[in-house]
Formats: structure tokens, C-alpha cells, sequence
């Protein structure tokens, strides 16, 4: 894909995904981001919601009763544990991945912090 981020099947059905972000600057998670929404968007026709969770480092999609793709950002969890304000963080991803997302036009998807337990 576009930024050569490796994804993964958990199981012989490739029911859950899993990739790991090597990012350390905006530009990095940017290019990460671009190939996490085309492999989300190429997979899911609608209702597609990114969730950002700084603490534990992961991004998540496509939503909460059904969750396909996960991103590893272990990046979120140093700037978290250094004293980033987790809010900043997800506010920050989400302006990348809103822009991202207007890439994909007419589609659309939402971008939220972490979904509620």
C-alpha cells in the first residue's frame, strides 16, 4: 500500500488485522494513516468510524461491535507517558485523518477519541 505498512491476520480468516506504526513525526503517521483508510475503506462500504486511543497506542476501526483493523502507534503512548496531553494527541491525529479522509471523497467516515468501555 501507499505507505508499506504490513498488515497482519490474526486468524486463518482475516477476520482482525493488525499493523504496527514505526511513526515519530506527523508526516510518518500521515503516510501510515493514508494506507490504514485505504484498506478500511477498500474493505467497509459504510459506517466507518476511526476511534484514536493515545494511552494504549492504537487506532481502531471500523467501529465498536465490530472492530477489523488495528494500528499499533506505540509513538501515542511515549508522548502519553512523557506528559502529552492525551486530548492534544487525539486531536492532533484527528485533523490528519480528517484530511486523509477527504482524500477518499464522496466517501466519509467519522473520527472519534477512544470508544467508551
Amino acid at each position: 500500500m501507499l505507505a508499506g505498512v504490513q498488515w497482519e491476520s490474526t486468524d486463518n480468516f482475516g477476520n482482525l488485522v493488525i499493523a504496527q506504526s514505526g511513526a515519530r513525526d506527523d508526516a510518518a503517521l500521515r503516510a501510515d494513516l493514508e494506507d490504514m483508510v485505504a484498506v478500511v475503506f477498500a474493505r467497509h462500504e459504510e459506517d466507518i468510524t476511526f476511534s484514536i486511543d493515545p494511552q494504549v497506542g492504537q487506532i481502531l476501526a471500523p467501529r465498536p461491535s465490530m472492530v477489523t483493523h488495528i494500528m499499533n502507534v506505540p509513538w501515542f503512548v511515549e508522548r502519553s507517558d512523557a506528559g502529552a496531553d492525551t486530548h492534544g494527541i487525539v486531536n492532533e491525529v484527528k485533523k490528519i485523518l480528517d484530511a486523509v479522509i477527504v482524500e477518499f471523497h464522496p466517501r466519509s467516515a467519522v473520527v472519534t477519541g477512544p470508544w467508551p468501555d
